[in-house]
This record gives C-alpha cells, structure tokens and sequence, in this order.
C-alpha cells in the first residue's frame, strides 16, 4: 500500500529571524509614538505598531514557504 502526502512548511531559523525584524520595526515605531499620539487615535496607533510589523512578518512567510513530500521510501522537500 503507497501512501504520500504533501505538508506546507516554514523554516526555523527564517521564522526567528523575520520575527527579530519585526520586534525591531515595532520598537523603533514605538519611539516615535510620543510625538504622533498629539495627532492620532490610540487605536490608530496600536494598529500602526503592531499591524505594521505583523503584515511584514506574514508576507515574509508566505514568501518562504516549502512544501514537504512524504512517500513510502523518501521524504522530497521543494521550494
């Protein structure tokens, strides 16, 4: 009996690194709230610092994903 199946999968060291960059844009937002929170809404604001960070971090990952081929014998992974 032959069974295969394919899986979506995402590397681990890209995910820690795109998830560094991602703290590193929401912190450096954060240093600049002081001056726009005169002229923003706080929701607006939250939504800049962590949607901003999270839209960058999701798109990376569905640029990088790798799809897993399990047969009987051999697991292929393609790019």
């Amino acid at each position: 009996m032959k069974t295969s199946f394919k899986v979506k999968t995402y590397n681990f060291s890209l995910i820690r690194r795109f998830s560094l960059v991602a703290l590193l844009i929401s912190c450096g937002l954060m240093l600049f709230l002081p001056w726009i929170s005169k002229y923003l809404n706080g929701l607006v604001l939250g939504i800049i610092v962590i949607g901003i960070p999270y839209s960058f971090f999701t798109k990376k990952m569905k640029d990088n994903e790798e799809i897993l081929e399990f047969n009987n014998d051999v697991i292929i992974s393609k790019e």
